[in-house]
């Protein structure tokens, strides 16, 4: 049983039309131009090469040039939470190993179905529990929708209850990507 019903959340989320068009944006100049490289870290993961792609804006904002365990740079070993990855070869890293070894980790556990409810949930815990701890809905997930409007964690274990995310929740990419799992 997830954490939250994330189906009906999403069926209660509202987020404006600028919104909409640059997640659309988003999904045409990131996940379709790089499709390869998605399915290519899926293949070895087992994550779906859209679900690949909504973390990896989440953590670097598309930039092939970053750990997708927290976006520290591939050039050496992460240095924020999770530290020292990937434990395995020598930097500089390239994306894919580095991918790989994020969604190959031992936490969070990989749902056997990518279903909505089991998806958003292994997004939330990819991102850590801190929110839902919390008592308050994850800007990772809902960010800019009316789910969430402010409150973030401004860097490890620091959260600021005004502080307002920039970033487009993985909500708002797979209500517009509904085959998300069929790639």
């Amino acid at each position: 049983m997830p954490i939250r019903d994330y189906e009906q959340l999403m069926k209660n989320m509202k987020y404006s039309k600028n919104i909409e068009d640059l997640a659309v944006n988003i999904i045409n100049n990131s996940f379709k131009k790089n499709i390869k490289r998605y399915r290519t870290v899926s293949a070895q993961t087992g994550v779906p090469p859209f679900i690949v792609f909504v973390i990896h804006y989440l953590e670097c904002n598309n930039n092939f040039s970053c750990h997708l365990h927290n976006g520290d740079p591939l050039t050496n070993r992460t240095i924020h939470v999770p530290k020292g990855r990937p434990k395995e070869g020598n930097p500089p890293f390239t994306w894919e190993q580095s991918a790989i070894d994020a969604l190959n980790g031992t936490y969070p556990k990989k749902p056997e179905v990518w279903s909505i409810n089991n998806t958003l949930e292994y997004l939330e815990r990819y991102n850590g529990l801190g929110y839902y701890k919390l008592g308050v809905q994850s800007p990772y997930i809902f960010g800019n929708t009316n789910l969430h409007i402010s409150g973030k964690f401004q860097s490890d274990g620091v959260y600021n209850r005004n502080l307002k995310t920039k970033q487009i929740g993985a909500a708002i990419f797979l209500k517009l990507y509904p085959d998300f799992n069929k790639q």
